[in-house]
């Protein structure tokens, strides 16, 4: 995590946008995440397992997340520079946490979801990492 993280960090110090970019689809596509499986765990009845397996993989994604929205504003209205810093480093820190996501995508066998997640995190780090 933390080799992604320091590269997510250089990346930032050469082209903030970017980095900015990749934290909103971040949002925009861990929204369209939790929606696919509360619709697959609605469309039928699964185990109680399978339940609490999807729940566990949607806290993962919300603890990775959780503090993208505040980052990307502080780094947008942050006049004092060392609040500008610490949210472009929570920032890339979160990032790199959504990355992690994929070591949690067993989780989502049962839902057969675990493609569509990996494509969407797959993605998402090819356009920031390359």
């Amino acid at each position: 995590m933390k080799e992604i993280e320091q590269k997510l960090n250089q990346i930032a110090s050469q082209n903030l946008e970017r980095v900015k970019d990749a934290a909103y689809e971040v949002l925009t596509e861990s929204q369209i995440i939790v929606r696919m499986i509360a619709w697959e765990l609605s469309s039928k009845e699964f185990p109680n397992e399978v339940v609490k397996s999807a729940n566990r993989f949607l806290a993962s994604l919300m603890d990775y997340t959780h503090n993208l929205p505040f980052a990307l504003i502080e780094v947008e209205k942050s006049t004092n520079e060392h609040d500008h810093e610490h949210a472009i480093k929570t920032i890339c820190s979160e990032l790199s946490g959504f990355f992690l996501l994929r070591g949690h995508i067993e989780k989502l066998k049962w839902l057969k979801l675990e493609g569509k997640v990996i494509n969407i995190i797959n993605q998402i780090e090819k356009e920031l990492l390359n």
